[in-house]
């Protein structure tokens, strides 16, 4: 792979199922759930991962656990990716007692989702996008943040107008994070005038994109705050402008997957029945399992190298009101198409 570093980075609100953001926050406060005492020892610096002895875990039935990376708009492939990802997995499943453990990256959203059709994953790195959009249907547990925070830039060519950023309703409007045009649409650029009618051209190749839109070919091109700085240091942004900079938001999220939390005649409706919460359960006590390792890397010296690798700068516990507030942002938008 040619860019290794970038392998990880970046309803109705009233008919919706409550979110598992609260769960996962009071299963850290419960003693009664396996992994907790473990991830407080973490979080508090007095012990390693290592140090505690855990029992192995496997996914339900006979098939061994895998991770799915999924960082929409990213660079390479899957199969660029995979002696990256065969390094993490074998590090992870031996420090979180996941034997079998095996893990794929996907860049394109259509890839991600067959994958995930075929096979749900136990767990995985995904972009907040992904997150936002799939939190129900794939029943979605945060855990942890990615690290670093970086803001989403979009460019223009240099002789561009003071307002272009606002009128560009209709114009072709490039870049990697454009495969998810509704998280910039409803999150990340949800202030900007024409943001629902940009015509999206999605690219992995964040250069060829630029060199596009400099020759003309698109208006604008929208770039992660990674391939900024990277591009900035290269001298690669001569010749452009910076037309809008967003908040800044964590490279992705680190997930369990759960049970969807969907209506059903089986669980009465209210996503309560002995099966959604047993794997409700399950994908929560793994978000905590694996919360204390991913913690725990930055302090081990493979893990460090591992996560220097990939170009991630650590993780944090998931932030729980500032990711219901964003649920909210989202869904709002949502609604507002609908009307």
């Amino acid at each position: 792979m040619s860019t290794p570093r970038r392998v990880i980075s970046s309803r109705p609100a009233g008919a919706r199922a409550a979110g598992p953001l609260r769960a996962v926050a009071a299963s850290r406060a419960s003693s009664g759930l396996p992994g907790v005492a473990l991830l407080a020892a973490v979080l508090a610096g007095a012990v390693g991962a290592q140090a505690v002895p855990v029992p192995e875990l496997r996914s339900a039935g006979s098939e061994a656990p895998w991770m799915a990376i999924i960082q929409p708009g990213y660079p390479g492939s899957t199969q660029d990716a995979e002696g990256h990802v065969r390094r993490l997995t074998s590090y992870l499943g031996a420090k979180a007692r996941l034997p079998g453990l095996t893990g794929a990256y996907y860049n394109v959203p259509a890839a991600a989702a067959a994958a995930l059709d075929e096979r749900p994953a136990s767990f995985g790195i995904v972009s907040l996008g992904f997150f936002l959009e799939n939190r129900d249907s794939r029943g979605l547990i945060p855990a942890l943040e990615v690290l670093p925070e970086a803001p989403f830039y979009l460019l223009g060519r240099s002789g561009a107008a003071p307002d272009e950023a606002g009128s560009l309703a209709g114009a072709e409007v490039t870049g990697g994070p454009l495969h998810e045009a509704e998280f910039l649409r409803r999150v990340v650029f949800r202030d900007l005038p024409g943001v629902g009618e940009w015509k999206a051209v999605p690219a992995l190749r964040v250069t060829r994109a630029l060199r596009r839109l400099e020759q003309g070919a698109h208006r604008a091109a929208v770039v992660s705050g990674g391939d900024y700085e990277a591009l900035e240091k290269l001298g690669r942004l001569e010749g452009l402008r910076v037309l809008r900079r967003s908040e800044r938001y964590p490279t992705a999220l680190v997930v369990a997957f759960g049970a969807p939390r969907v209506e059903s005649a089986t669980d009465g409706g209210d996503g309560s029945g002995t099966d959604v919460k047993a794997k409700a359960n399950a994908a929560r006590e793994l978000a905590v399992r694996l919360a204390a390792v991913f913690l725990e890397m930055a302090r081990d010296r493979e893990g460090k190298e591992i996560l220097d690798t990939l170009g991630c700068g650590g993780f944090r516990p998931v932030r729980v009101e500032w990711l219901e507030k964003l649920e909210r942002t989202y869904d709002a938008r949502d609604e507002e198409a609908k009307k």
